[in-house]
């Protein structure tokens, strides 16, 4: 019994690997038969492709031949067609004649040529007509009768009178007009290309010559216009959101609000929301950006409070620290989701320069606020903003990274393997840890966009910084230490109207001060934002900054009044230990609210949740 057994397992084995071989072949034979199949095709199409450039050749070759001979190509071309195609041929001239656009035309003979197209297109059924007519025809009374009085109850109506408006026309009748109808729409729908991007898209033409040259200068200069763009729409977008309670001297929490709006909506994003948030074409497309930036605002707030803060929402107000240039749409969407979804008493908004200037005791200075999209420079006086005075750039973390990443991708090395690529991560590492301010060089450089990093080396090359290493995936990066000087210069430099300086942003703050109040605002001048951690930021800037007003009371004249005081930037009075220092400037503006809140102070505009419901 064991061998039978055993024999018959092995007989079953045997009869699954060839059904298995026999699936194998019957797999290779179609594979096969696929790929000859589609080497056929393939050389058909070859062949027809060949045969029509020889045809192209040919024809070419016996119009060169003809005109050596002296003879008329059209005429000899003329001589190959038949009657029937030369009639064909100028029957379609005509009528494309009869039909082509004659000029400008009112609605009135818009009206006359459809009804002449369609007439023309109109196929009548004689037969059916001529049946029609003799149902309906009736003998002629005779001559004597014609005159005769006939009784009204004994007199007959016609048929056409007696059936007028009882017609009921046939279901191919119907679906003729059915399909009439559908080809004018789709004619109307072909001929509107304005309506082929789509219902929600943005227009920025006039017409289909406007729409096409834009889309030309787009291609050949949105790389060279990209920084003008951003320069004319900046400062209307947030990446960190900073949270916490009312007398604390940190925040809790400081979340990337661009990651958290990624994983919202799935789509990923440089920062929160556009900075063309309420440009749009169409009521529809502003009413989506609205809400998508209302799921976002839901998803942040409310991780916020739930995981951070644990809190009740209800119980307390709250105070939002906003830059002087953002979006009225985006407080709307906060107060909407404050008030409306979380139930907060009152909202408060202050601007974050007259905070920070609170955070250090003041209430009265120049606020240099480097960011990341840009560099904001506002005086506040007596605990006021004054916004007529504001001086912006983009020269801030953005540029610098740029800047960082164009020196790495083309001196660093890793293992001494010049870098292809240079990962965003990587960037930021060496922007935080990597980069210090030195003294103001001999000699300067133009670092507007794009970077001329071989320049920049030439210039800035002769740095005593020493290497810096950087441990990666790939192995241990080596980046010059010139680079580490070089790159801050990018903040620092001069540049022209569009992308002036940090220095000269201040310097023509200072022109724009009454008189009477600059000697208040030039004894404190601070420095603010992530960007301002750079080591030695503070000390190069003050300096530059005393150079570059005495540079412009001596020669040009911007400040003819300006009192000579001594310029004091309070970041600079402790050099080296900016990094430790109780108070960052990248949360100082947050602890000026802190301390605003705990005393119970209030910006000037608030609201709350009863007016936001009477308005809303």
């Amino acid at each position: 019994m064991d061998d039978d057994a055993r024999l018959a397992e092995r007989r079953a084995r045997l009869q699954r690997l060839q059904a298995k071989m026999s699936e194998s072949a019957s797999a290779n034979r179609q594979d096969v038969a696929e790929e000859q199949a589609a080497r056929r095709e393939h050389a058909q199409k070859r062949t027809i492709g060949q045969a029509r450039k020889l045809a192209k050749a040919e024809r070419i070759l016996d119009e060169r031949d003809l005109r050596e001979a002296g003879k008329d190509v059209e005429r000899h071309r003329a001589m190959n067609y038949t009657i029937e195609e030369n009639e064909a041929w100028e029957a379609k001239l005509e009528d494309k004649e009869r039909t082509r656009d004659k000029g400008a035309i009112d609605f009135q003979d818009l009206a006359e040529r459809s009804y002449r197209r369609q007439i023309a297109h109109l196929k009548p059924d004689l037969a059916s007509y001529e049946k029609q007519k003799e149902a309906e025809t009736e003998p002629h009374p005779p001559a004597s009768a014609q005159h005769a009085l006939i009784p009204a109850s004994e007199a007959q109506v016609p048929k056409a009178v007696a059936e007028y408006g009882a017609h009921r026309p046939d279901e191919e009748a119907v679906d003729r007009l059915v399909s009439h109808l559908n080809h004018e729409q789709d004619q109307i729908r072909r001929r509107s290309r304005r309506r082929n991007d789509g219902p929600d898209a943005e227009i920025t033409y006039i017409n289909e010559k406007n729409k096409h040259f834009n889309k030309k200068i787009k291609r050949y200069y949105d790389e060279h216009t990209k920084e003008i763009r951003e320069n004319l729409e900046r400062g209307t977008a947030f990446r960190v959101c900073r949270a916490g309670l009312a007398g604390e001297c940190a925040p809790r929490v400081l979340m990337d609000v661009a990651a958290a709006g990624v994983r919202v909506s799935g789509r990923p994003m440089d920062a929160l929301y556009a900075p063309d948030q309420m440009r749009a074409a169409h009521p529809r497309q502003l009413q989506e950006r609205h809400r998508d930036l209302t799921r976002c605002l839901v998803y942040i707030l409310r991780t916020i409070y739930q995981e951070h803060l644990v809190c009740d929402a209800t119980a307390h107000d709250v105070l939002l620290v906003h830059g002087p240039l953002w979006v009225e749409a985006v407080q709307d969407a906060l107060c909407g989701v404050l008030l409306g979804n979380l139930g907060v008493p009152r909202v408060s908004f202050v601007d974050t320069h007259t905070l920070a200037l609170l955070a250090v005791g003041r209430n009265t200075g120049l606020v240099v606020d480097c960011g990341y999209w840009e560099t904001v420079v506002m005086p506040v006086y007596a605990g006021r903003p004054l916004r007529s005075c504001l001086v912006s750039t983009p020269r801030a973390g953005r540029r610098l990274g740029g800047c960082v990443e164009a020196l790495v991708r083309a001196f660093a090395t890793c293992e001494g393997t010049p870098l292809d690529d240079v990962p965003a991560h990587v960037v930021e590492r060496v922007v935080t840890e990597a980069l210090l301010v030195g003294p103001m060089p001999s000699a300067t450089c133009d670092v507007a966009w794009p970077i001329d990093v071989e320049a920049m080396r030439a210039t800035y090359g002769h740095s005593d910084a020493t290497d810096w290493e950087l441990p990666t995936d790939a192995g241990r990066m080596h980046i010059p230490g010139w680079i580490r000087t070089a790159a801050c210069e990018a903040l620092l430099e001069r540049g022209d109207e569009d992308e002036a300086g940090i220095v000269e942003c201040a310097r023509e703050c200072i022109a724009r001060l009454p008189i009477d109040v600059r000697r208040e605002v030039l004894d404190a001048i601070l420095l603010t934002g992530g960007t301002a951690m750079l080591p030695g930021l503070a000390t190069r800037f003050e300096a530059q900054l005393h150079e570059a007003v005495a540079m412009s009371r001596a020669s040009s004249g911007a400040l003819p009044a300006m009192p000579r005081v001594p310029i004091q930037v309070l970041n600079a009075q402790a050099p080296g230990a900016l990094r430790m220092s109780p108070i960052p400037p990248n949360v100082l503006a947050w602890t000026g609210a802190s301390l605003a809140a705990s005393i119970g102070a209030s910006g000037a505009e608030q609201v709350t949740r009863a007016a936001w419901r009477i308005t809303s």
